[in-house]
């Protein structure tokens, strides 16, 4: 959709609404993102997240854990959580709602199976996101050395994950490794390290490209639209060919030019 310009606010003040019915309970998310609970009878049970606003093409992944009560037998549709979303359209400009629920097939017996890749580089997303806002909160501080260490323990974590070999996670650890980079000194940290960090983590918080050279969000978070300001940004960039004017007002081919095309400067 566009409203003004190319890159419009599709939705706004977007909320999402988590119910856990009966013994499913949410053991934590990893999004950061403002969130208040709901307590039923002292177990919180409703979840809602504020997620701010969308623009056109974006999305947003929610990484959330939950507890699983343990079955007796096997069931091919269990009910693990509700989801509902209110936003504000920004082009009717009036309130909507999207209700769905989420049922998966389990077994009686516990699954041995590894993390879903995608579900794996999400996790890798979040907590790299808040290594490096941590490590910017610590460097900010003039705490390099703990700064330091936050970047490697995660590292290490990613390095381990699942997909660990996906061009997203490998664009997640080259982000770390230029931060580790960003605070080799506090000189060179204030200089221009905290600058390309925090760039770097608020794009992982939100899904949203701020860095079109950065391999993990043109991996992740390019969008048409944003393809369409790189494009025209590139032809923006490009020098017009320069013409080197002749001796007698003619081109160097005889021909009646004002310009000769024997120098060109790209």
């Amino acid at each position: 959709p566009r409203e003004s310009g190319v890159m419009s606010t599709f939705a706004q003040d977007i909320k999402l609404k988590l119910f856990f019915p009966g013994e499913v309970l949410m053991n934590k998310t990893l999004s950061d993102c403002p969130s208040k609970d709901v307590a039923i009878e002292g177990v919180a049970k409703h979840h809602c997240l504020s997620l701010g606003d969308i623009q056109s093409g974006e999305r947003r992944d929610i990484v959330f854990s939950v507890h699983l009560p343990a079955l007796e037998e096997d069931v091919e549709e269990f009910a693990v959580v509700k989801v509902g979303v209110d936003y504000r359209n920004a082009i009717s400009k009036k309130v909507e709602t999207i209700e769905g629920e989420l049922k998966i097939p389990r077994s009686a017996t516990l699954p041995t199976m590894e993390r879903d890749q995608k579900v794996d580089m999400e996790h890798n997303r979040c907590i790299v996101a808040r290594a490096m806002e941590e490590a910017t909160r610590l460097g900010d501080a003039g705490k390099l050395p703990r700064a330091h260490e936050i970047i490697t323990e995660c590292q290490k974590v990613v390095k381990n994950s699942v997909s660990r070999e996906e061009l997203f996670t490998v664009g997640l650890l080259d982000d770390l490794k230029k931060s580790f980079e960003d605070m080799k000194s506090m000189a060179h940290y204030n200089d221009r390290g905290d600058k390309s960090m925090k760039q770097k983590f608020l794009s992982h918080k939100r899904q949203r490209m701020n860095d079109f050279s950065n391999l993990a969000q043109s991996t992740a978070y390019n969008t048409a639209a944003r393809g369409l300001v790189r494009d025209q940004v590139s032809q923006r960039n490009v020098k017009k060919p320069k013409y080197e004017k002749s001796k007698f007002g003619k081109s160097k081919y005889g021909k009646s030019k004002k310009y000769s095309a024997s120098k060109v400067d790209f």
